[in-house]
């Protein structure tokens, strides 16, 4: 689960990478950069539920809590 934890982070950093070069054009419409914005917003959100979720899994591996 770990392996497949830390696969899933790359895809939204990928994702944002894009997005934030994409925002650095000026030739972009109010309207792309607003959703550009709302796209990295949604990954951001995905990558938060994702450390919880590794931060789970280290205190179910350290014992401190139980399922």
């Amino acid at each position: 689960m770990l392996s497949d934890i830390s696969h899933q982070l790359k895809t939204p950093l990928t994702s944002m990478g894009i997005m934030v070069d994409l925002l650095k054009s000026r030739e972009l419409t109010e309207e792309m950069r607003i959703r550009y914005a709302s796209n990295i917003e949604r990954q951001m959100e995905r990558m938060t539920w994702l450390v919880k979720s590794l931060l789970t899994l280290s205190k179910l591996d350290a014992d401190m809590i139980q399922m």
